[in-house]
């Protein structure tokens, strides 16, 4: 594959080895040596957000589009493009050594475009943390709030997806939204997008952001779920119960435009919601052990 041949950090004698070559369930990927987030998983186990991958997998039929909104390295993209079911993906990374990476992951598939851009409800410009690959992390945490600082940060534009796919793909199939903390915020930019094949995973782990998250999401779904997804599969061999990457879980709200498939309630972590309070109900009392 082209990944084999691309240039790494490594082959330079005098360069940090920052950007080293993973061993993945898709292929060989590039990650960062010292993030302690997504290139740590694939490092260690090979795969992430593998039971997200599945749903999304089952969902988009050939021929649909997939939006990636806050594709990081690009793990999602690459799993959907190498999928015998042939789509579209369409992924945005505004973080800039996260885009580079993304790039060289999904280089060999004609099928993934990537965009430098931050997904919003306006076109404008935001600030975004710029990432120190010399210093141990989760590079997958850098977020678009305005209101915090950073001493390095760079400018990024952005976009509202309903006006930036008017004439790329009108009619997403799924869109996925993972904007560390900005979800409602994208979610009010996609409004024009709604069509009753649309769905919305968007990502729910901080708990004050949550009812804001559920609120845009049901004004464009009729249906919401929330989803308790492992990172890694417990049939990995390398699974270890102790470990944080097998321990945590990421939680989704995933909703349906139209009627959601007959299946749907029979996916392992996922439960109907209408309210905060189904919400915090199933925290508490339905997460997979």
């Amino acid at each position: 594959m082209i990944e084999d041949n691309m240039p790494s950090e490594t082959d330079h004698p005098d360069t940090p080895a920052l950007i080293e070559r993973l061993s993945t369930r898709w292929g060989p990927m590039h990650g960062f040596t010292n993030d302690e987030g997504v290139s740590a998983a694939l490092r260690q186990f090979g795969e992430y957000a593998v039971a997200e991958i599945d749903l999304y997998d089952r969902l988009a039929d050939p021929g649909d589009t997939v939006i990636d909104v806050g594709c990081n390295i690009g793990v999602v993209a690459r799993a959907l493009a190498v999928s015998p079911t042939r789509r579209t993906v369409i992924g945005f990374e505004p973080q800039p050594q996260c885009f580079r990476l993304a790039s060289a992951n999904t280089f060999a598939h004609d099928n993934v475009s990537l965009y430098p851009l931050a997904v919003a409800d306006q076109a404008g410009m935001v600030d975004i943390d710029e990432i120190d690959l010399r210093r141990p992390g989760n590079y997958g945490g850098f977020g678009l709030d305005p209101d915090r600082r950073s001493a390095r940060r760079v400018p990024c534009p952005t976009v509202r997806l309903d006006a930036f796919l008017a004439t790329r793909a009108p009619r997403p199939r799924l869109v996925k939204v993972d904007a560390e903390g900005m979800e409602a915020t994208v979610l009010r930019g996609m409004l024009g997008l709604a069509h009753d094949r649309l769905v919305i995973s968007a990502e729910a782990d901080r708990r004050a952001r949550v009812p804001e998250i559920l609120n845009e999401l049901q004004a464009i779904c009729g249906t919401c779920f929330v989803g308790f997804f492992r990172p890694i599969d417990p049939g990995n061999p390398r699974f270890d119960p102790a470990d944080r990457h097998c321990r945590n879980l990421h939680v989704h709200l995933v909703g349906f435009a139209g009627n959601p498939p007959d299946w749907i309630d029979k996916v392992r972590g996922v439960w109907p919601i209408q309210s905060i309070t189904d919400f915090d109900r199933l925290c508490v009392a339905r997460k997979p052990d």
